[in-house]
């Protein structure tokens, strides 16, 4: 079964100096239209209001802001809160820390390259 939730950090990840990555905001329309359950987890506290003022808030359940747990533990919380298994969903992060920790929690991860998310990058993890 393929993810349907789907999990991604914000900084170097979706965005960079300020710009979500080009692409990623039709991206994130099409994968709401298709029916993917969208978040982020983030340690940047401006998570909420970087979304908003970049117009991609609206695609996101959830922002999810957290300083003081490793994010695996977070993804883990959010998946239990919302009654789903690891097996349906895939985070997507640029920091081999998190990614580790997520793993760690047996959540399915997406180590994002140096330049961050692309298009081709996403869809080719979705039809693996």
């Amino acid at each position: 079964m393929s993810p349907h939730i789907l999990i991604f950090d914000l900084d170097q990840t979706l965005a960079d100096e300020g710009v979500v990555y080009k692409g990623m905001e039709e991206v994130l329309k099409q994968l709401v239209v298709d029916g993917y359950r969208l978040f982020i987890c983030s340690f940047n506290p401006y998570a909420e209001w970087f979304t908003e003022r970049q117009g991609i808030r609206q695609y996101f359940e959830q922002v999810i802001v957290n300083l003081d747990q490793e994010k695996g533990e977070t993804i883990t919380q959010l998946l239990q809160a919302l009654d789903e298994n690891v097996e349906n969903a895939l985070f997507f992060d640029d920091d081999r820390n998190n990614v580790a920790e997520a793993l760690a929690y047996g959540i399915p991860t997406y180590h994002v390259p140096n330049g961050g998310l692309t298009p081709a990058l996403v869809w080719e993890q979705l039809r693996l």
